[in-house]
């Protein structure tokens, strides 16, 4: 419900903001504090005590704290109606004060003044002092200000929201000041522009009626003078007649806002229009006045105009036949001339304007002068031309300064293709004048000397091929890094293509062959050798070169190149360094095959004389020779392991100490072979391993090394049974774990023996062989004779009866049953050959039987093989 306010706040402009004081936070905790005094008031009403009028005294509640007092404020606080209106004026008074109430509302209703501290209209106000608007930019812009002050102030001083009353005074006068100042401000600028064409037009008009009035007409210069300056009076009228129109218009203007403006300067706005008349009225007088001394003059103009037409034609004359048009004229006298004829035409144009505009003014009739119009067409056809030579040669000039170290190509060419274009746009009647094509001559000219000049420009031409340069052209040249690109065109290289091209390509094929032997020198002093520790048996004996396939890679391709560069005739200068690295490559190639071969060699050697001291106790002189060459191999060794670098470790001095080395080991290696030929000659089956193998058994003091060549040396034999000590060989092993002792010869039944192992191993190895026929003879007669004292299948399981013994005696048996058979149907027994193939089917069925049983390797081995051999020999 409406209700009269009962707070009072004041609006308060702050720059461009509105402020509302008291703030609303604080209105809000005023409003709050006397909504909870309303319960509060109740406890200053103490109550009766029952059934009385008397009030209840107060209780002491504790030494520290007031009496506690009975009242109604307990009753009034908790009373429903009494909390549902505090609870709805606190909602009330919180949704007014908040920051989307009613009270920031109204401060908002003031942002629409916001646009009048607006920075951006400070520096819109400067730009108007040089870029001057219109009087109706101004009128406007003074009439919205004045509009929006007047706006302010019309709004109420004091409005109310809801129970606050607020007074805004402050910010309304605020607002109108601000308004007012912008208003002021470009009155300000429309008073300084309208003061400033204003003081323009009086001191012109001024200058006018002095010039007029104060000069002596008793020459023609001075008569055309004034005639020239009425002649502007009276041309400028309209002009005029607009300039001070708008003037006065901007002063009406000024004078409607109110705007301050001295009163001298104001009376002189509004008597513009009064002596303007004036002083068209006096120049249009002055002019009358003067119509006797025209006439007097227009016979001297007329006298003037016609000496004139004969200088002109003179002048034509002169221009064809000496001038920049002429034939024998070169393109650089030209360019002088076109200047000196230029300031000629230009004298003569200032004269011929003086002339019209003196029968201009005397009223005298337009003299034509063709001549002078001719002549400036023909300079301006020659001026196309020749500011393109001058152009041209400016950037010649240019060019000609240009350090020829600092040389842009690129910038040349353009500058010559720009120039080429230029010619080509033209127009058809100018390129048929000789100048023309003398130009066009000379950039052509330019643009064929340029493909030599990007040709000298490569790097590879340096100070020796300059020096054919001067040879060739005559022209001296000295230290290329001081001459500029004006020597190079000097030397006009046009005349000399094909020899300077020659002398480039030289300079070309020359860089390239020094860069490959630069290439090849900067590889060749960092590749070095892999040098490796040699390791045997854990310990190191020296060092070795590692594979080299990229070293012999690398020198394969640069002796190709070297190869190719010598045979280019290019390679003059640099024949002495093709040839030393052809040789220096070449004797490395060969020091690094006889190095490697040399190193096969000795370690092959090395590891049988050093590591074997039986062998060098048999080949006493050759290990001798051998540790000499030993050391002297360690030594070029160590040193390359200290000096890696091929071209260093790989010199001749080194090549012929290793082709020598390698002679001194093929001896040494002849005479080891010649040895072990001698211990191959005394045992045969020696023949059967290699020498390496060979040497280690004879290198080694213990008989079981013989071990593992056992089956190279001996058919299926995989070891030998050493006694105790390795002092005596007992029998031998198959490679299927088969084996059968040595047996004394000739004793049945045969003893168990023994092959002694003493002295060198060719001979107890002679020994062995024989014992091994001797007992594999005595073994087999033992196993074929118990053949027919036991029955079959023992005899094939008998440990005792190998297996090649047990296929050998089943043979020799089945031949004698066979044999028996024939005899006896020979003798008559019709039955005999079915009596044998019963007694052999039975002799397979007992074999099948005995596959089923549980046999070990050996004998399933013998069962399954006789097996097959019964079937083929009952069939």
């Amino acid at each position: 419900p409406d209700c009269a306010p009962f707070c009072r706040a004041a609006c308060l402009l702050g720059g461009r903001d509105v402020v509302v004081t008291p703030p609303a936070a604080d209105v809000n905790k005023y409003i709050t504090k006397c909504i909870r005094g309303l319960s509060d008031a109740a406890k200053t009403f103490p109550r009766w005590k029952r059934g009385t009028c008397l009030e209840c005294p107060p209780v002491d509640v504790g030494e520290d704290e007031e009496p506690f007092v009975f009242s109604y404020h307990q009753d009034v606080s908790k009373n429903p109606h009494v909390m549902k209106l505090r609870d709805d004026l606190t909602s009330y008074v919180k949704r007014l004060t908040d920051e989307s109430g009613a009270l920031q509302k109204y401060k908002e209703s003031w942002e629409v003044y916001d646009s009048l501290w607006d920075e951006n209209m400070t520096r819109e106000l400067d730009k108007l002092t040089d870029e001057p608007r219109g009087v109706v930019y101004f009128d406007a812009k003074l009439e919205t200000y004045a509009g929006i002050a007047n706006d302010a102030l019309s709004r109420d001083r004091c409005t109310d929201v809801d129970f606050l009353r607020i007074d805004c005074d402050d910010v309304s006068k605020g607002v109108a000041k601000q308004s007012l100042s912008w208003r002021d401000q470009y009155g300000k600028v429309l008073r300084d522009v309208s003061f400033e064409k204003m003081t323009q037009l009086v001191d012109s008009w001024d200058a006018w009626r002095r010039d007029i009035d104060g000069t002596t007409c008793d020459s023609i210069e001075t008569l055309m003078f004034v005639l020239n300056t009425i002649a502007k009076v009276v041309d400028a009228s309209m002009d005029m007649e607009l300039r001070y129109a708008d003037v006065s218009e901007r002063y009406r203007t000024l004078e409607r806002h109110s705007v301050a403006i001295e009163a001298h300067e104001l009376q002189l706005a509004h008597s513009l229009a009064e002596k303007w008349r004036e002083l068209y009225v006096f120049a249009r007088t002055k002019d009358l006045r003067l119509a006797k001394v025209k006439e007097d003059f227009r016979a001297v103009t007329t006298e003037q105009s016609e000496a004139f037409q004969e200088e002109l034609k003179e002048l034509r004359t002169q221009f064809y036949a000496e001038g920049p048009i002429a034939g024998k004229v070169s393109l650089e006298e030209g360019v002088l001339l076109m200047v000196d004829y230029a300031e000629t035409l230009q004298k003569c144009v200032a004269k011929k304007d003086e002339l019209v505009n003196a029968e201009d003014l005397f009223g005298m009739e337009m003299t034509s002068y063709p001549v002078l119009v001719e002549v400036q067409s023909e300079m301006a056809r020659m001026k196309v031309i020749y500011d393109l030579y001058s152009s041209f040669e400016k950037f010649r000039e240019d060019m000609s300064l240009t350090a020829w170290g600092e040389l842009d190509v690129e910038v040349l060419k353009e500058g010559v293709d720009r120039a080429e274009k230029e010619i080509k746009k033209l127009p058809k009647d100018l390129k048929e004048l000789s100048k023309y094509k003398a130009y066009e001559l000379v950039v052509v000219n330019f643009k064929e000397s340029l493909p030599v000049i990007v040709n000298l420009k490569n790097d590879a031409v340096k100070q020796a091929h300059w020096q054919q340069l001067e040879e060739l052209t005559g022209v001296a040249i000295g230290d290329v890094k001081t001459i500029t690109l004006g020597k190079i065109f000097s030397m006009e290289l046009s005349q000399y293509g094909e020899d300077v091209d020659e002398i480039v390509v030289c300079a070309i094929n020359e860089l390239k062959i020094e860069k490959e032997i630069y290439a090849i020198e900067k590889c060749w002093s960092t590749t070095e050798l892999d040098v490796r520790e040699y390791k045997k048996d854990g310990q190191v004996r020296g060092h070795v070169l590692g594979a080299a396939e990229e070293i012999n890679l690398q020198l394969e391709d640069h002796l190709l190149n070297l190869q190719t560069m010598s045979g280019s005739r290019f390679v003059g200068r640099y024949a002495q360094k093709v040839r030393t690295w052809e040789k220096t490559l070449n004797m490395v190639v060969e020091t690094l095959d006889v190095w490697y071969n040399v190193q096969r060699k000795w370690m092959y050697l090395e590891s049988i004389f050093i590591g074997s001291e039986d062998i060098r106790m048999q080949l006493p002189e050759e290990a001798k020779k051998f540790d000499k060459i030993n050391k002297e191999f360690k030594t070029i060794m160590k040193t390359t392991h200290e000096s890696p670098v091929v071209v260093r470790a790989a010199t001749e001095k080194e090549f012929d100490a290793l082709t020598e080395m390698g002679d001194r080991l093929d001896r040494c290696q002849k005479s080891l072979t010649d040895y072990l030929d001698t211990k191959r000659n005394a045992f045969s089956r020696f023949y059967f391993i290699s020498d390496d193998e060979l040497l280690s058994v004879l290198g080694s003091s213990d008989p079981t090394s013989i071990q593992v060549h056992m089956l190279k040396l001996f058919d299926n034999v995989k070891e030998l049974k050493f006694g105790s000590g390795a002092a005596k060989i007992q029998g031998m092993v198959s490679s299927e774990k088969e084996g059968f002792d040595l047996c004394t010869k000739d004793i049945t039944p045969p003893e168990k023996g023994a092959s002694p192992v003493d002295g060198p191993v060719e001979e107890w190895m002679t020994r062995v062989e024989q014992a091994m026929k001797d007992s594999l003879k005595v073994i087999s007669k033992t196993g074929i004779f118990n053949y027919a004292s036991s029955p079959r299948s023992e005899w094939i399981l008998d440990a005792d009866v190998l297996g090649m013994v047990t296929l050998a005696g089943s043979l020799v048996w089945w031949t004698w049953e066979v044999e028996d058979a024939f005899r006896a149907v020979k003798e008559g027994d019709k039955h005999a050959m079915k009596t044998l193939e019963a007694r052999l089917t039975k002799q397979l069925n007992e074999l099948v039987a005995m596959v089923r049983q549980d046999l070990n390797k050996i004998n399933r081995k013998k069962v399954n093989t006789l097996l097959i051999i019964d079937v083929h020999s009952r069939d």
